[in-house]
């Protein structure tokens, strides 16, 4: 992979997520890189830092059947940004399955450095619903 091609990159990590291939997912992220959710979804923590934190999100969600449909790429140097719609168990019991986000990434070589995903105003609002109707009265 060539450190101008963000672009394989990406796909490459969709594909290896939607096999649930954690070994070949986490090996394009940098040893230090930073994944952040926003607004993080109930139950996730928003921020995960480190190939350490990234594999125990990620494990999470591969065991809940995680598959993305990821569409809409634009790449800009070693900048890459597209729309997706992530799929899991947790999301579909919190009825806001699919969610919709988009998403942006950074480069260092053809590593991960910076991975962002930004969750849709109508995703982010039946999150609040799902979590409001989990609260005790």
């Amino acid at each position: 992979m060539s450190a101008l091609d963000p672009m394989m990159v990406m796909e490459s990590l969709n594909a290896n997520l939607n096999r649930h291939d954690l070994v070949n997912s986490l090996d394009l992220f940098a040893d230090d890189a930073v994944v952040k959710i926003e607004p993080a979804p109930p139950s996730e923590r928003g921020v995960y830092q480190g190939k350490e934190e990234i594999r125990a999100w990620l494990q999470g969600l591969l065991r809940e059947n995680l598959h993305i449909k990821a569409s809409s790429f634009q790449v800009t140097g070693n900048e890459i940004s597209w729309q997706a719609e992530i799929s899991a168990d947790r999301y579909r019991n919190m009825g806001i399955d699919p969610l919709k986000v988009s998403g942006h990434a950074v480069l260092w070589g053809a590593l991960i450095k910076s991975y962002e995903l930004h969750v849709s105003p109508e995703s982010a609002e039946k999150m609040k619903q799902a979590a409001a109707q989990r609260q005790p009265a």
